[in-house]
């Protein structure tokens, strides 16, 4: 005998049919730690360390501005006399020490810019006393920010020296220039001493754009400007 049909409802005429609600889905077990942790509050991440150096203190600073001031000055010195024997009775006295004023300033400021943002980061007082200059995270300067903090010297004299003052001072031992341009003066010792990839390797990098260059190139092939 043929098996009996199951019972169905019966349905009112006229009515459309209704499909079986589907069962809810299970969670699968590998599932359920992820959504755990995401319902979790967010942790803090741990972050890099700051950088820590050893601050070049105001009396080393003192003696490599000193030396600096040897070096500049002998030769400025030799130049300045030279210049007013050959110009004498052409030019007025006043107006050569103003023009002659303005020469040593500019050649001052391009001396200390072009080696503090050298490869070494120094002028050659600082090589001699062990410190040099670098931004806040340890970096080499560039040479527009190597300017910047040299014609913030003016600000820091301005006001009977006070401005210099402030580096033996500070905890981080900064003179407003320094603070001014973003700048340290460390002990060199005390800058990490891992090189860039293209150093290694005997490249440079560009302190103008930070891009690295092949060996022997003299200028960088990203800005142009000249390495060392």
């Amino acid at each position: 005998a043929p098996a009996a049909a199951p019972h169905e409802p019966a349905r009112a005429p006229g009515a459309r049919f209704a499909a079986p609600e589907p069962a809810p889905l299970a969670t699968p077990a590998a599932v359920a730690p992820v959504a755990a942790y995401a319902a979790q509050p967010d942790s803090p991440r741990p972050t890099a360390a700051p950088p820590t150096f050893a601050y070049a203190g105001f009396w080393r600073r003192v003696a490599a501005v000193l030396i600096d001031g040897i070096l500049l000055g002998i030769p400025l010195f030799v130049l300045q006399r030279a210049a007013f024997a050959l110009l004498a009775g052409d030019v007025e006295p006043q107006l050569f020490v103003a023009g002659f004023s303005i020469f040593q300033l500019v050649v001052t400021l391009l001396y200390f810019a072009r080696w503090e943002s050298s490869a070494k980061g120094a002028t050659f007082g600082k090589r001699i006393l062990g410190i040099r200059v670098v931004d806040e995270s340890g970096r080499r300067v560039g040479f527009g920010k190597a300017l910047a903090r040299n014609l913030g010297k003016i600000l820091s004299g301005a006001v009977c020296g006070l401005g210099y003052l402030f580096a033996a001072f500070t905890l981080r031992k900064c003179a407003w220039h320094d603070s001014l341009a973003g700048c340290l003066v460390v002990k060199a010792a005390s800058v990490p001493s891992a090189t860039h990839p293209a150093q290694a390797m005997g490249g440079a990098i560009c302190g103008a754009c930070g891009a690295s260059a092949r060996p022997g190139l003299a200028f960088c092939t990203q800005c142009g400007r000249r390495l060392g």
